[in-house]
């Protein structure tokens, strides 16, 4: 566990965790994990990235490999696609 600017970063062998300590701005969503981001590991794996938002604040951010290995190397920005899961979609 690491502490970074008042927040907590979690390395489980298969999960990583981000929980932050302090909050701003309200955020207005619909569900726990109104966004997941998703891209590929080195080997071609999948790999999730998921925003828990807890009472309009960020709670965590999770990220896992679909196999549930390890992460070989955390994606960059560019090559994440985000999912809005807020959008209704009828």
């Amino acid at each position: 566990m690491v502490n970074i600017h008042n927040s907590i970063l979690r390395f489980l062998p298969h999960l990583w965790r981000y929980e932050p300590q302090t909050y701003s701005n309200v955020a207005m969503v619909k569900r726990r994990i109104p966004i997941e981001a998703e891209a590929e590991d080195t080997d071609n794996m999948k790999i999730h990235i998921l925003l828990h938002v807890v009472h309009g604040f960020m709670d965590e951010i999770e990220m896992y490999r679909e196999d549930l290995q390890s992460i070989i190397e955390i994606p960059k920005p560019n090559a994440l696609v985000l999912i809005n899961l807020d959008d209704d979609q009828g």
